[in-house]
């Protein structure tokens, strides 16, 4: 496709000199332009193909930097990014020293706030308005939700702030979910049109000169009834905050002149908008779950849905056995019931399944008063949105010792989604948590095994596991409960557990002298007793870890055993990258310990 403008845009203004008929046909090579980069790198598909006429209209009417577009997550933002300079490095997208696939603040002075977790844009969007009123700048600060990071209870300690503060704020509900009646849709543009022009205030002020105060108020009182019949916007005004829409979040007609009249009113406003996920690609829009994130893959086709084994499948399957043997087991995540494996879960027992949205404080809360009255809840959740309910684990699980299962997906380098999502900092902030015990599978046999145990544990458990195929390396039946020697025999012993025992097992293969490996699978609490017997045996000994070194499992052998030596990730932000490729950066692959093992002993 040759394109007529995509090509010169390379700044936000550049857009402005354009009609509404060129950005449509803008739009629609934007739309082009996205479908097959996307599908040369992979990305996040869907959600962009739905965002690309709000941004467009956001750029038009405002003027980023200045007025500041805090995008909520921001995997939706890659317009924004080609508007703002960047097309030209989208073949790096989420790669090694490319572009991220999230906003990300050193890349652009458009990239106002940086983030990879839901739910944050309101409150950050509140700090940007609050500061820039002090600081005297007349500017219009932006954030763009979608509807799913609403479900986050963040957004709504925000809203309680912005409504009780009355900055200037524009707050996009970007709604990719709902179904809006059109003739609910057209009495609501009808009616945002009229509040939104200036005029509407002179005329509420005449009408209140004839009436009176006392018949003003009982207008006002009924037009704000019947309004919140029919519209869905009483939670917003009730804030303090006023509602406009819903409106087509691709009709730039519609868009760019309501943007205009938002632009020029003061306080906090609410513009709700109705997306599509995918469009403009047939097969996005039809299964748009599925073409969120993708890989690489062949537009004419479309993805294939080949089944993998990885160890989230895995662990969604084998509890959905367990839970139709044990009606106790209640399966919970975060809005991520097909990332963490649990799609066929929800549909084959919906009523022993909670999907409690982007609500992980929620979820935990939740959990332990499951498990306080004779459930047994299993609570899956990425590593890296598991941070966000660290007090909820402390406070609420551990120290009533409520019977709840932490299946803990992500754990460790996570790759392309970067420093937002690397899931290395679980074993830091789960040993800071008394009574809590920790597993981490080597493969699927033994997380299998993990999982039947967790049915009869007492106290909370969680399993770390990473994002990986799940296969076999053995068939190990020894008490879960004590490490695991793999070898004997060798004077040098080479301890990691979860992902990193398989590595071992592959160092062990390439090495010219043999080593034995322990599968430290109990990573919490520690068998001091057990491991000092054992490491009598060896003149040297390696840990090897794939998370930071405070609070991880190497840190704690090496206060009580310093003759080991460690090998674990900096105390710094993982960027983006493919795993094995991050892995070896850090010494922690395969050929990196093979190398240096050789070295030293070989």
């Amino acid at each position: 496709m040759k394109y007529r403008f995509l090509t010169d845009i390379k700044q936000p203004k550049a857009i402005k000199k354009l009609t509404i008929s060129q950005l449509k046909v803008l739009a629609e090579e934007i739309r082009h332009f996205l479908l097959h980069s996307v599908a040369r790198t992979g990305g996040h598909l869907s959600s962009n193909l739905g965002t690309i006429e709000l941004t467009l209209a956001l750029h038009y009417v405002f003027d980023s930097p200045k007025d500041p577009i805090i995008w909520d997550v921001g995997h939706q933002a890659y317009t924004h990014k080609i508007l703002t300079g960047r097309m030209d490095r989208f073949d790096s997208l989420r790669q090694a020293d490319g572009l991220s696939g999230f906003l990300k603040r050193s890349e652009s002075e458009h990239d106002v706030f940086g983030a990879g977790h839901a739910s944050t844009s309101l409150s950050a969007a509140f700090g940007f308005a609050y500061a820039n009123q002090k600081l005297g700048r007349d500017s219009t600060t932006i954030a763009v939700i979608g509807d799913g990071a609403l479900t986050g209870g963040m957004a709504y300690e925000a809203l309680n702030l912005i409504g009780d503060q009355g900055q200037r704020m524009l707050i996009i509900v970007n709604d990719n979910e709902m179904s809006i009646a059109k003739n609910v849709g057209a009495l609501n543009r009808s009616l945002t049109n009229l509040r939104t022009y200036r005029g509407y205030t002179g005329l509420k002020q005449t009408v209140q000169k004839v009436t009176g105060k006392g018949a003003m108020t009982h207008l006002a009182n009924l037009k704000t009834a019947l309004r919140h019949m029919v519209l869905p916007n009483s939670l917003f005004e009730s804030l303090g905050a006023k509602y406009f829409g819903p409106v087509d979040g691709h009709n730039l007609d519609e868009l760019i002149p309501l943007l205009r009249r938002l632009k020029e009113l003061p306080g906090p406003m609410v513009l709700h908008t109705v997306t599509i996920k995918g469009k403009g690609y047939t097969q996005a829009e039809s299964q748009p779950e599925f073409y969120h994130g993708v890989g690489t893959f062949v537009i004419e086709e479309g993805m294939t849905n080949s089944a993998k084994e990885d160890f989230s499948a895995f662990y969604g399957q084998t509890l959905l056995q367990m839970a139709k043997d044990d009606p106790r087991i209640i399966a919970i995540t975060a809005a991520m019931p097909s990332g963490t494996g649990l799609a066929d879960f929800s549909k084959e027992l919906p009523n022993q399944f909670l999907d409690v949205g982007i609500a992980e404080e929620n979820a935990v809360t939740m959990a332990a008063a499951l498990a306080l009255q004779g459930l047994r809840p299993y609570v899956t959740i990425y590593s890296t949105f598991l941070q966000r309910a660290f007090d909820q684990m402390l406070h609420d699980v551990a120290l009533q010792n409520a019977n709840v299962v932490f299946c803990i997906d992500r754990s460790g380098i996570v790759g392309q989604d970067g420093e937002t999502h690397q899931g290395v900092y679980g074993t830091g902030y789960l040993s800071l948590i008394p009574g809590l015990t920790v597993f981490s599978p080597k493969d699927r046999h033994e997380f299998k095994r993990m999982l039947e145990a967790s049915r009869q544990f007492q106290g909370p458990l969680a399993i770390l596991y990473p994002r990986d195929s799940a296969i076999d390396l053995n068939q190990d039946e020894t008490d879960l409960l004590l490490p695991e020697r793999i070898g004997q025999g060798s004077r040098i012993l080479l301890v990691g557990y979860g992902r990193m025992v398989r590595i071992l097992h592959q160092v062990k293969e390439r090495l010219p002298f043999e080593v034995d490996i322990l599968n430290h699978r109990l990573v919490l609490p520690i068998r001091h007793d057990v491991l000092t017997d054992m490491f009598k045996d060896y003149d040297h000994i390696h840990v090897y870890e794939e998370a930071i070194y405070h609070g991880s499992l190497a840190e704690k052998l090496k206060a009580v055993h310093p003759q080991i030596e460690l090998q674990t990730l900096p105390m710094e932000f993982i960027p983006q990258g493919l795993i094995p490729d991050i892995l070896e950066k850090y010494g922690l692959g395969p050929n990196a310990i093979t190398y240096e093992l050789t070295k030293r002993y070989g």
